[in-house]
C-alpha cells in the first residue's frame, strides 16, 4: 500500500515539472513558437508576411526618352550634314514664322530693334556699322517693361506699329551701311568706307552700346556653341537670352509671350505650326529653326575642291596652297573654315600699364579658368568678305589690314595663341609679303556664295 502511494506521488511530481517547463517555454519563447506536440499551434499552409523594414518600393517616374538629333542632308554643295534637335525639327512653315519673328522689331522692349538690326542680311548677317558717338534714348524704367496692348483691325491683323519693314535701311547698295533708328550725331563730311579710326561694335535699345562686335550668323547652326565666349550651347537657349539681354532687346518672355498672343496673325501662325498657343518654347524654337537655314555653301572653293579646277582662278589657287602652308587652316578648319574652338590672337587686349582690362575677358568667363582669359571662337571665314569690321573687339580697319595683323602673330599678350607665333615666323622670313597677302586676300573671294540672298519681309501680322 505504501509503495502504490509512493509510486503515484512520483509520477504527479513528474507532471508538474512537465506542467512548470511548458509554462516556463510559454513564457519565454510564446506558444506560437512551440511545436505541436508541447502545445504550439497546429501547422498550416499560410504564408505569414514578413514584417517591413524599410518603406515600400515606389515605381520611378518614367521619363520619355529625348528626340534623337535629325541629320539634315539637303545642304547647299560643299557643306556637311546639319544635325538638327529632334524636339525642334525644321519645316517650311516653322522657317517663315521665325523669319517673321527675326525682323519683328516688337520682340524688343521698346520696338526699336528687332534681331535683323544687328544681323543685317546683306552683310552676311553681322554688323557693319560704324562706331559712332550717339545719343542714348532714356533707359527703358521698370515700369516701362510691363506688355503693351496691340491694336488690332476689323480683320483680326495686328496693327502695332511697325507694320511695315523699312527695306531702304536695309537694302541700301551704298558702300557705307545705312543709318540707325536711334539718335545719331551725324558727321558734316560723309563718312568714307572702313575709316581707320572707327571700330565697330553693336547697339541694342536706347542705343545702348555693347561690348564687342555682332558676328555672322551664316553657317551658325553648325555652332556647338555660341557668342564670343561660347556661353550659350543651343540657337533656342540663344534666342531667349538675346531677348531678355538689357543690353540688347531688353524685354522679357513672359511679357514678349502676352505681346504675341495680342496679335491675331500670330496666334493663327503659332497654332498652324505648334498646334498650340504661343509660348517661350514656340517663339525661340521658330527663331532657331529660321537660324539654322541661313546656309552659306555653293562657292567657287567647294566646286574647286570637288575637282572643277576652273572653279577659281590661279591667284585663288595659289591662295588656298598659302592658306595651307601659312597654318590658317589650323583654326579655320574646312569645311566651315573653323575649328568651333577657342584662341587668344591678342585682339582686344589691353596691357596693364595701359588701361583697364576689357570688360569681355573671353572664354574664361565661362569656364572660370584663368588659362581662357582673351580667348574667343573662331569665326567662320565663309562670306567674310561682306562682315567688316573684323575680330570680336570690332577692330578698325579693312580685311587686308587684319590678315596682315595675324600673320605677323596677332597682337602679344600672356597666352597668345603658339600657332600664331608660328606664323609670325614664317612671316617675317618670306621674301613676297605683299604676293601672298594678295593671293590669301583672292582665296577669300572663292569661299562667297552664289545663292541667292534672303529677302526681309515687308509686312508682318
Amino acid at each position: 500500500m505504501a509503495k502504490s502511494t509512493n509510486r503515484k506521488l512520483k509520477v504527479s511530481l513528474l507532471l508538474l515539472l512537465v506542467i512548470l517547463l511548458l509554462a516556463a517555454l510559454v513564457f519565454l519563447f510564446g506558444r506560437d513558437r512551440l511545436p505541436p506536440w508541447l502545445g504550439g499551434p497546429a501547422p498550416t499552409t499560410e504564408v505569414t508576411a514578413p514584417r517591413v523594414l524599410h518603406t515600400p518600393y515606389v515605381e520611378p517616374e518614367v521619363i520619355p526618352p529625348k528626340p534623337q538629333p535629325i541629320l539634315v542632308r539637303d545642304v547647299p554643295f560643299g557643306l556637311p550634314p546639319l544635325r538638327v534637335p529632334g524636339e525642334n525639327p525644321i519645316t517650311p512653315e516653322k522657317v517663315a514664322l521665325g523669319k517673321l519673328l527675326f525682323f519683328d522689331k516688337r520682340l524688343s522692349v521698346d520696338r526699336s530693334v528687332a534681331c535683323a538690326s544687328c544681323h543685317h542680311p546683306q552683310y552676311a548677317w553681322a554688323d557693319p556699322y560704324p562706331k559712332r558717338p550717339v545719343v542714348p534714348k532714356p533707359v527703358p524704367t521698370d515700369a516701362s517693361l510691363t506688355p503693351t496692348s496691340t491694336p488690332e483691325s476689323s480683320t483680326g491683323e495686328g496693327t502695332a506699329d511697325p507694320r511695315k519693314f523699312d527695306t531702304e535701311k536695309f537694302l541700301t547698295g551704298d558702300a557705307v551701311p545705312p543709318m540707325r533708328d536711334f539718335n545719331i550725331i551725324v558727321p558734316k563730311e560723309p563718312i568714307k568706307e572702313e575709316p581707320p579710326q572707327l571700330g565697330s561694335v553693336s547697339f541694342g535699345i536706347g542705343g545702348r552700346e555693347e561690348l564687342v562686335n555682332t558676328p555672322s550668323l551664316l553657317n551658325v547652326g553648325y555652332a556647338k556653341t555660341l557668342y564670343w565666349d561660347g556661353r550659350y550651347t543651343s540657337l533656342e537657349e540663344q534666342a531667349a537670352a538675346a531677348i531678355e539681354d538689357p543690353g540688347k532687346m531688353g524685354n522679357r518672355m513672359v511679357f514678349l509671350v502676352t505681346t504675341l498672343n495680342e496679335i491675331a496673325g500670330y496666334r493663327t501662325r503659332f497654332n498652324e505650326v505648334f498646334g498650340e498657343p504661343i509660348s517661350r518654347d514656340s517663339i525661340c524654337q521658330a527663331l532657331a529653326a529660321f537660324e539654322r537655314t541661313l546656309l552659306s555653301g555653293n562657292s567657287p572653293y567647294d566646286h574647286f575642291a570637288s575637282g572643277n579646277t576652273d572653279a577659281i582662278t590661279y591667284e585663288q589657287e595659289e591662295g588656298w596652297e598659302l592658306f595651307q602652308k601659312r597654318k590658317c587652316i589650323e583654326c579655320h578648319a574646312i569645311p566651315l573654315f573653323s575649328d568651333l574652338r577657342f584662341h587668344n590672337t591678342g585682339a582686344g587686349y589691353v596691357p596693364p600699364d595701359v588701361g583697364s582690362p576689357p570688360l569681355y575677358p573671353g572664354r574664361n568667363r565661362v569656364t572660370e579658368d584663368p588659362a581662357d582669359e582673351n580667348k574667343f571662337a573662331t569665326p567662320r571665314l565663309r562670306g567674310v568678305t561682306l562682315t567688316p569690321p573684323y575680330t570680336h573687339a570690332g577692330d578698325p580697319g579693312t580685311l587686308e589690314y587684319t590678315l596682315i595683323l595675324m600673320l605677323q602673330g596677332g597682337i602679344e599678350s600672356p597666352g597668345r595663341s603658339a600657332i600664331l607665333a608660328e606664323c609670325a615666323k614664317m612671316h617675317a622670313e618670306d621674301q613676297n609679303q605683299e604676293r601672298t597677302v594678295k593671293y590669301l586676300l583672292e582665296f577669300l573671294e572663292a569661299l562667297n556664295s552664289d545663292d541667292s540672298p534672303i529677302e526681309p519681309p515687308t509686312e508682318f501680322p
